[in-house]
Parts: C-alpha cells; sequence; structure tokens
C-alpha cells in the first residue's frame, strides 16, 4: 500500500487534512508561511493562495481562460511565475495548422499589483527561479541548436541558453540547488520503433 512505501521509506504519516479539493502544483512559500496552487473556478484556471496553517481560507490572485501550466514563487516571495498556453492557429506553406503559444506571467502575491506578460513563444514550458542570481530558467528551443534550458534576465530581457547534453532530445522540469551550481532536469528520449519514451535524470 501507499502507506506500507511511506513507511518503508522511513517517512511516517501523523495525520492527514484535506485543505482544497481541486489543487495542482501545490507550492510552499518561500519563508513556509503560505502555499499556492493552480486550479479551476471563476473565471477559469487561477493562481490560489492559502495559509499554511490555519484554515484554508482561499484567495484568488489572478485568473484566465488559457491553460495555465505551471506556477513558482519568486525567491522574495512578492510573486509568482505562472505560464499559461493558449492554442492559436498559424499558416505554415499555405496550411493552416494549430499551435500552441506560450506566455510566461509574474502575479504579484499580494493580489493588488498589475499582472506582467515575460515573455511570449511556442516553445517555452516549465519555468523555475534560479535562487542565486535572480533569473528565471526554462525549456527552451534555440535555432540551429535545438532544445535547451534557457536563461532569462527577467529585468532586462536578455536569454543565455545552458548547454544540455544533446539537443535533440527534449528537457523538461529544471530545478536549481540553493546555490545555483547544479541543475537538475528530466531529458526525454528520442522517439523509439515501439513509440515508447524513457526519461533520464539528469
Amino acid at each position: 500500500s501507499d502507506r506500507a512505501w511511506l513507511l518503508g521509506a522511513g517517512l511516517v504519516i501523523t495525520g492527514v487534512r484535506a485543505l482544497v479539493d481541486r489543487g495542482f502544483d501545490a507550492c510552499y512559500s518561500p519563508d513556509g508561511t503560505r502555499i499556492a496552487f493552480r486550479g479551476r473556478g471563476a473565471g477559469g484556471w487561477g493562481v490560489y493562495v492559502i495559509p499554511a496553517e490555519g484554515e484554508p481560507d482561499e484567495t484568488l490572485l489572478w485568473a484566465t481562460e488559457d491553460n495555465m501550466q505551471s506556477i513558482a514563487w519568486r525567491p522574495d516571495g512578492e510573486a509568482l511565475l505562472v505560464m499559461v498556453a493558449t492554442q492559436t492557429t498559424v499558416t505554415v506553406r499555405g496550411e493552416e495548422r494549430q499551435q500552441w503559444l506560450r506566455r510566461l506571467m509574474l502575479v504579484p502575491a499580494d493580489g493588488r499589483g498589475e499582472v506582467t506578460q515575460l515573455l511570449e513563444d511556442q516553445y517555452l514550458a516549465e519555468a523555475a527561479w534560479i535562487p542565486a542570481t535572480g533569473h528565471i530558467g526554462m525549456r527552451g528551443y534555440v535555432p540551429q541548436r535545438g532544445w535547451a534550458i534557457v536563461d532569462f534576465d527577467p529585468a532586462t530581457g536578455a536569454q543565455r541558453p545552458i548547454t544540455t547534453p544533446n539537443p535533440r532530445q527534449i528537457v523538461m522540469l529544471p530545478a536549481w540547488s540553493a546555490d545555483g551550481g547544479r541543475l537538475l532536469v528530466v531529458r526525454r528520449s528520442e522517439k523509439p520503433a515501439d513509440g515508447a519514451f524513457s526519461y533520464d535524470l539528469l
């Protein structure tokens, strides 16, 4: 059972309490006092915050009809990074096709400031703050080079690809160590003949 697995791993469950019934990507604020999550509600997908202790009174920070894909606290706890995606129609060689357009949004954590768009690109995916620099790391595609994790400076707009082992393979879910010296990513294999992918943690 799940409980037996946790006990086997040296973890002990002392109690379980349901906080919300529609939460995704829940994450503690840097100071541990709040929990942010994305969920469906009034206005479509929303970014919500609840206290880490006590009653889970929800505060809606921002809502959109677009598909919300990921959220991440800024290291100072003053804002959240939110990735949203919208399907758009593009014309390629005279033929119309659907593609995803992704936008990287900055949402103030107090719910009062202005939500701003940092980037817009079809190749963007999960994004995370780099603690040591205050930059943002995210999956991207570099022309003539391939897939990479891209270092983005929100203050200047400058982008710099971070080398990955094989640019033909998609890398995703970046996570940095506290000092910014190490990067953890998941790399998807090139599609094999049987159609199944494998995923390596690097």
